[in-house]
């Protein structure tokens, strides 16, 4: 969890940590409700309380397990279809380590766990190539760009509350491509034969999402909400 600091703090202990106001610290604990433990960089050490602003992320689950994130990924409506479609994810502290986080998210029939990582400077990654200041740059960074370290597999993050969007769009109701984004029209059928990639008609219309190598593209079935990878010589761009 992050919390904006509304004031600014100097340490008078070594074991507290100094700040800004407007500074963004990781808590990392807050069994102590009056000094939580964070980190701000490379650097940890207790703060009060009093001086942050908790940021509220609907995502950010704390001490569930992963059994109990399991369930609830894969929870089911009485009709026993699954509430959240793949994607959906949540962040809890990590329970081999209480000083680090855990992101599971919801793909096909088990949901995938990925450690979040830190480095010596304080910042985090789920592979070594890509490092971000914070939770909420990592998260959103996946939003649009695949979890999974194989490129063949697609597995783009969303909120809680954009899932039970998408699902509502596969009801009914087409998903309208936002300015600036790239539409393309299926010239052809293509049948998935992997659980990473979308399947579509002829005639169908998809939203480019990412060019994720130059054979493959990862982009939204606008009938469908459906995401998945497809080969990109199957579709064409539609002009505006």
């Amino acid at each position: 969890m992050e919390a904006k600091a509304m004031y600014n703090f100097d340490a008078s202990q070594q074991d507290e940590l100094s700040f800004r106001r407007g500074d963004v610290l990781v808590i990392r604990n807050m069994e102590d409700k009056d000094w939580y433990q964070a980190q701000l960089g490379a650097r940890t050490g207790y703060i009060p309380a009093t001086y942050v602003e908790l940021e509220k992320n609907e995502w950010y689950k704390g001490k569930m397990s992963r059994a109990e994130a399991e369930m609830f990924l894969m929870k089911t409506n009485s009709q026993g279809h699954h509430v959240y479609p793949d994607g959906t994810f949540i962040v809890r502290d990590c329970e081999s380590d209480r000083n680090q986080f855990s992101l599971s998210v919801k793909h096909g029939s088990c949901p995938q766990h990925f450690k979040i990582l830190s480095n010596q400077d304080g910042q985090y990654y789920l592979w070594p190539h890509k490092y971000f200041t914070s939770i909420n740059e990592l998260i959103n960074h996946h939003r649009t760009n695949s979890v999974a370290r194989d490129s063949r597999t697609v597995i783009l993050l969303k909120d809680l509350q954009e899932a039970s969007n998408a699902k509502d769009k596969k009801k009914g109701g087409l998903s309208k491509p936002q300015a600036g984004v790239q539409l393309f029209e299926a010239e052809h059928d293509f049948h998935p034969e992997a659980p990473e990639e979308v399947g579509f008609r002829r005639g169908d219309k998809i939203i480019l999402l990412e060019k994720t190598d130059e054979n493959w593209w990862t982009g939204q079935v606008q009938s469908s909400g459906e995401q998945g990878l497809f080969p990109r010589n199957y579709v064409r761009e539609v002009k505006n």
